[in-house]
């Protein structure tokens, strides 16, 4: 074999298919990359938001512990020790009504 025939034989042998690209295949990679991206969206959507509720947690605990500083307030908490339960659980209540996204889950868009 001559140069000349390895060369047609390499362009031959190492050029791309003709054939039209397989539509299973295209479709899979295409859902794939879809729900990579649904997945990257929703992942920081709920990183803001449990950042976001985490600081708002620190804020309402640092100032429950600013409120209890109140010596009228620490005498009514000893006297009453479920008095604290009771609020937390009111506090609680109003967050679930005041944020009920949070339990629902998100819908797909499409």
């Amino acid at each position: 074999m001559d140069e000349a025939g390895f060369e047609a034989l390499l362009k031959r042998e190492l050029a791309p298919s003709e054939a039209p690209a397989e539509s299973g295949f295209v479709a899979r990679v295409d859902r794939a990359v879809a729900e990579a991206d649904l997945y990257r969206r929703t992942r920081r959507r709920i990183l803001r938001q449990l950042g976001s509720e985490g600081l708002a947690v620190g804020a309402v605990g640092a100032s429950l512990a600013f409120v209890t500083q109140v010596p009228d307030v620490r005498e009514a908490l000893t006297q009453a020790p479920g008095l604290l339960s009771i609020a937390g659980l009111l506090l609680l209540l109003f967050w679930l009504l005041v944020h009920p996204t949070s339990l629902r889950a998100p819908r797909r868009a499409g």
